[in-house]
């Protein structure tokens, strides 16, 4: 029952005498003030419903919503949205319109009342066909869905909910035959036939309710009234749909007059009450063909049920919101919709940020977290797939700093294009895929260096330079004033008493043993030998009387030294005695070498130098680590000569290092 039939009702229970014929007097200005403010302050009331989430591209979260007034009809203002996502408040990246199907059914009457001619040359019928007609090609034109109920003296669903609006068509244009689209005969008819209108209605209601949840409309196409009780049950069948927040917009339209008819009087105030007690648009077409006004206000109404399918999609980003079970709240013009979601698990994601996008001098790394559903916290950073260095700080932004001009840098990262990458790990163990961040940089060429900054900066190190410039020098002339006091080799090779360099000789290696110390007061030029006699060396240019080489040009002979400079006991030797000098490690057996060198990597007899007139040769034999030629240590082959000049420098081994000297 309508509210104000029941304060009539209420008034009149009420009130007594007097007192109820002056109400009875002003229950008119009340009754209209009611049915126009109370409807109009339910239609400014709004209704929100969210239809379905999207978290598959999360953390991006897009959701569909549906804002409407209370009676169904769109929103004529576009809403403002606030958005929370696990009770925190976030902001809207994106906002737009999108049109959904929608459900309609449609209620039509096919009683001989519309068959009764209210106006010269026009049925009801002849008005309402039309009107069916238009709804059902404006549906079919945006793939909605819809359903045809009927009624005479019982009710008929030729066509149920369905999107196949064609078939809904073929009943309305009489191509279905099971089911003519036409009125009962006038002729004949009995007034006080049963109208089932209340039972068309709620068939209709039924089929919206169990159909999937789209925005709903019901339109009724009627003549004939409804009971005040029945307008009060439909209400209460109809107020589910809007607890599911998918109201039913409800539009009705009323064909006749209750004063010009020939058989049956219009309803038209039943049904006007039906649209206001269901929040929904009330038309009354009366008798006549549809005038432009009407035809517009028509207009306007179906328009509006085809907008019902517009929908609100929002977008939002919760790159922190914990995975799992989540709340989604939206609220907007005093109406809040709320449902729960599944966030999926997703692995952390950043971008890093270079101090500088060229890399020259020092730079510090630090990332910009995009997705952290968990704590960071470990970053690696990754140059060209070499592990740059690490950071576990999250205060600073895992900074990492570094100097491109070190040299282990610049000898692994030469100038030019590289590509960074960060490993990121959060609380849960997961890491980012490891291309997500890739960064292209740029390291540049160092910058030149100032001669007088580096001076002015590194003052100390230049002053430690020319110290220990100096004391090369100090010690280099100390070593050649007593290098000209030498004992000389005499022509029988000295040997050491029995010593740890007994042995095989040692093989060069990073992991060759250390040598042992040479014992306190040895001088390998004054110990005699075991046996002279077996190691001395019988040369052809000898003079047998005095054992000195090269009689007749002597005096023209250029004067050699030789120095042991690295590698072994510090000394310097005169050759001068022999035309042959053996070198080699001493030992207590066998033939011992005339120029004694005592580490393990020299063999016994490591090489051989021999004295020309004015040339000095060196020969180098078969030995283990080998003989090396120069600074820069070439090696050479078993018995190949080199010519030596003085300052040359040999080694024996890449350890031992000797360099001869000429004194003339």
């Amino acid at each position: 029952m309508p509210i104000y039939q029941a304060m009539l009702v209420s008034l009149q229970m009420f009130c007594q005498g007097t007192c109820r014929s002056t109400l009875m007097r002003l229950l008119p200005l009340l009754l209209l003030v009611l049915v126009v403010t109370g409807p109009a302050h339910a239609q400014d009331q709004t209704n929100l419903r969210i239809v379905q989430v999207d978290a598959s591209r999360a953390p991006q979260i897009e959701f569909t919503v549906d804002y409407s007034l209370i009676n169904g009809q769109p929103s004529k203002t576009d809403p403002s949205f606030v958005v929370r996502v696990a009770n925190q408040p976030v902001e809207l990246s994106a906002q737009r319109r999108n049109r959904l199907p929608i459900n309609v059914a449609m209620v039509a009457d096919l009683s001989a009342r519309m068959s009764d001619q209210g106006a010269p040359y026009t049925t009801r019928f002849q008005n309402m066909a039309p009107l069916v007609m238009d709804l059902v090609s404006q549906l079919q034109a945006d793939l909605n869905y819809a359903s045809l109920i009927t009624f005479n003296a019982t009710v008929t669903i030729p066509n149920a909910l369905d999107s196949d609006l064609q078939a809904i068509a073929n009943t309305l244009t009489r191509s279905n035959t099971s089911l003519i689209f036409e009125p009962q005969p006038l002729i004949g008819a009995n007034p006080k036939a049963v109208y089932p209108l209340y039972d068309a209605i709620r068939t209709a209601i039924a089929q919206l309710v169990a159909g999937e949840i789209r925005p709903r409309a019901l339109v009724i196409f009627a003549a004939g009234p409804i009971d005040p009780d029945q307008i009060a049950l439909l209400r209460k069948e109809i107020e589910p749909a809007r607890n599911d927040r998918a109201p039913i917009q409800v539009l009705v339209f009323s064909f006749g007059s209750p004063k010009t008819f020939t058989t049956f009087p219009a309803g038209t105030q039943a049904l006007s009450d039906l649209a206001t007690a269901l929040d929904g648009q009330f038309i009354d077409l009366g008798n006549d063909l549809l005038s432009v006004a009407s035809r517009q206000k028509i207009d306007q109404q179906f328009n509006a049920i085809i907008r019902r399918g517009e929908h609100w999609v929002l977008t939002v980003n919760v790159p922190t919101t914990p995975a799992g079970s989540t709340t989604l709240r939206v609220e907007a013009g005093g109406s809040v919709g709320e449902t729960t979601f599944q966030l999926p698990e997703l692995p952390p994601r950043v971008t890093i940020e270079p101090s500088n996008p060229v890399w020259n001098g020092a730079v510090t790394l630090t990332i910009k977290p995009l997705v952290a559903q968990a704590p960071i916290t470990r970053v690696q950073y990754v140059l060209d797939n070499y592990p740059l260095g690490e950071a576990t700080d999250s205060t600073n932004g895992f900074a990492y700093t570094f100097s491109t001009e070190d040299r282990t840098f610049l000898a692994r990262f030469p100038q030019g294009k590289h590509t960074l990458t960060a490993i990121v790990t959060d609380q849960r163990g997961l890491e980012n895929p490891r291309d997500s961040n890739a960064l292209t940089i740029t390291v540049a060429a160092p910058p030149p260096v100032n001669p007088l900054d580096w001076l002015l900066s590194y003052w100390w190190v230049v002053a430690l330079v020319i110290l220990g410039v100096g004391i090369l020098i100090l010690g280099a002339i100390i070593l050649r004033t007593r290098g000209k006091a030498t004992t000389t080799v005499g022509t029988e090779p000295q040997v050491l008493a029995r010593s740890d360099e007994e042995g095989p000789t040692v093989r060069y290696g990073p992991d060759a043993p250390p040598l042992p110390p040479t014992p306190l007061g040895y001088s390998p030029l004054t110990e005699p030998l075991d046996d002279p006699d077996e190691t001395q060396r019988v040369d052809d240019d000898i003079d047998e009387e005095t054992g000195r080489y090269g009689p007749e040009n002597e005096v023209h002979a250029t004067r050699w030294q030789l120095s042991i400079i690295e590698g072994a006991d510090p000394q310097t030797i005169s050759l001068q005695e022999r035309r042959h000098y053996d070198i080699g490690r001493p030992t207590t057996k066998g033939h011992q070498p005339h120029i004694l060198v005592n580490n393990r990597l020299v063999s016994r007899n490591h090489a051989t130098l021999e004295r020309l007139l004015d040339s000095l040769e060196l020969i180098a034999r078969e030995t283990e680590n080998g003989t090396f030629f120069g600074e820069e240590r070439r090696l050479l082959q078993v018995d190949e000569r080199v010519a030596l000049k003085a300052g040359d420098v040999f080694w024996l081994s890449p350890r031992v290092k000797l360099r001869v000297e000429s004194e003339s």
